[in-house]
């Protein structure tokens, strides 16, 4: 329980850095070169509990409970790209509910298979977005743990049917981030 209760402090607190690797529906590379910021506001979409919206950082002061939503970073960088699809390694700086989601729809880059901010895919039947690595400080000792998480079959199997490489700089992943 004291382990539980101070994993959760640890999240709750933002203490926890968070890596993702996701597919995207488009050629982000091309847009942006290999790495980029999103900034954009999140806030709930109007009548709903689950679905945000992401909304113009520059529309107002963003706040947890301003009707121009709360401030929110993505920091991303891409792995490879093709001219339908890329591969991402993404690092939300905010933690924000449906943040990667969110910021890559708004950017015009839905998350492949997500069928609330996108659409979707007969390639992969959930979202192609994957928590490769969670880094946080022991609660008792203080020193830096990293928990890495290999790609499950069905990402892997996206991954080819994509046309997409990237997996060879997991290495990347875990030592950039």
């Amino acid at each position: 329980r004291l382990v539980s209760a101070n994993m959760a402090k640890l999240f709750a607190d933002r203490k926890v850095d968070k890596v993702y690797l996701a597919i995207v529906i488009g050629n982000l590379k091309e847009r942006s070169g290999k790495s980029g910021f999103i900034d954009y506001n999140i806030r709930r979409q109007n009548g709903s509990i689950i679905t945000r919206e992401a909304t113009s950082a520059t529309e107002g002061e963003g706040g947890k409970n301003s009707p121009f939503g709360a401030s929110a970073l993505t920091r991303y960088t891409v792995l490879d790209s093709t001219a339908s699809h890329s591969l991402v390694v993404a690092y939300p700086m905010t933690g924000r509910t449906h943040q990667l989601r969110v910021h890559f729809a708004a950017a015009g880059y839905p998350i492949l298979g997500d069928d609330l901010y996108g659409q979707a895919s007969p390639v992969m039947a959930r979202q192609a977005l994957h928590a490769c690595r969670l880094s946080f400080a022991h609660p008792a000792t203080g020193e830096p743990l990293h928990i890495f998480a290999p790609l499950g079959e069905d990402f892997l199997e996206a991954l080819h049917a994509c046309g997409l490489k990237g997996c060879e700089q997991m290495g990347e992943v875990k030592q950039n981030a």
